[in-house]
């Protein structure tokens, strides 16, 4: 219920992450191959939202690999 949907604008995009950049919740993400890339302290300035951007393995991946 967290991963970014794709058919958002900047906006929407910003107002997705904050709604979800809170203790309790799972960040907002997408995962890509491996990686799951978890986005938080989202800011938008009326035309681009920037964020940061942690790249962790994906669970899978990582019992896959038994790795914790």
């Amino acid at each position: 219920e967290s991963e970014l949907p794709a058919d958002l604008d900047a906006s929407r995009i910003y107002d997705f992450i904050r709604m979800l950049d809170a203790d309790g919740y799972p960040r907002a993400f997408l995962d890509h191959g491996a990686f799951r890339i978890e986005f938080s302290d989202a800011n938008y300035d009326g035309e681009q939202t920037t964020a940061r951007v942690v790249f962790r393995r994906r669970p899978e991946d990582q019992k896959n690999r038994g790795l914790k």
